[in-house]
């Protein structure tokens, strides 16, 4: 996907589920809808964004996870088992029924605090 291609809304509201940083970058991982499709929960660069609410989601946590030999290590800050998990969300992308269910269980907790 292009950059010019991105189906990000200028000036939307989108929440953020989780960020990781890699190599001192920052990625927002917010949910997405694409015509066609289900909504989708997918990484952005942060420089993308504006934050308009610092608070960090309830009980988020932060994992460090250590690079292969040789690669940077990620920090993820989101809900557990995303932020212990550095696959987690790329699971969750490609449609895994686990990571789903437990994203969607999540998400509704988000609407009863």
């Amino acid at each position: 996907m292009r950059d010019d291609q991105l189906p990000l809304e200028v000036g939307a509201v989108y929440e953020v589920f989780g960020m990781a940083v890699v190599e001192g970058k920052a990625w927002y991982v917010v949910e997405i809808a694409l015509p066609g499709r289900d909504r989708l929960t997918f990484p952005f660069p942060a420089t993308l964004f504006e934050v308009v609410d610092p608070t960090p989601g309830p009980r988020w946590t932060f994992g460090v996870h250590k690079g292969a030999k040789g690669a940077h290590d990620l920090v993820i800050f989101s809900f557990p088992p995303a932020a212990d998990d550095p696959g987690f969300f790329e699971r969750l992308l490609d449609g895994s029924p686990e990571e789903t269910q437990l994203f969607i269980e999540y998400r509704q907790t988000l609407t009863t605090d």
